[in-house]
């Protein structure tokens, strides 16, 4: 109750859990009807790899929410470049993919 009235919520961690270790499961069902041959065709695959993302990336968003989210482990990442560095990659991004008929003007419009 104290950290209802303090924060204006309470985080459920064992809802949650029971919530992420279902949607694991259900994953690991996907992933075995995957193995099934009248499954395994381009588009069998490619369900299955969307539910695998969908899941996971639900799972990421859950715990967010709930400020269960913890930094991922590795290494620093390199520097960030300068602003007017962003824009040149851009713009050369915008060129090259307007040139494979892949974007329009319209992309990376600032």
């Amino acid at each position: 109750m104290k950290e209802y009235l303090i924060q204006g919520y309470l985080v459920n961690e064992k809802r949650f859990q029971e919530n992420a270790d279902e949607l694991r499961q259900a994953l690991a069902l996907i992933r075995q009807a995957a193995q099934i041959p009248s499954l395994a065709s381009d588009m069998g695959r490619w369900l299955i790899d969307i539910m695998g993302r969908y899941i996971q990336t639900f799972l990421w968003l859950q715990q967010y929410d709930e400020g269960l989210l913890k930094d991922p482990k590795g290494q620093a990442g390199g520097m960030l470049p300068s602003p007017d560095d962003a824009l040149a990659s851009l713009a050369e991004l915008k060129f090259r993919l307007i040139d494979r008929g892949e974007a329009s003007n319209l992309f990376a419009l600032i």
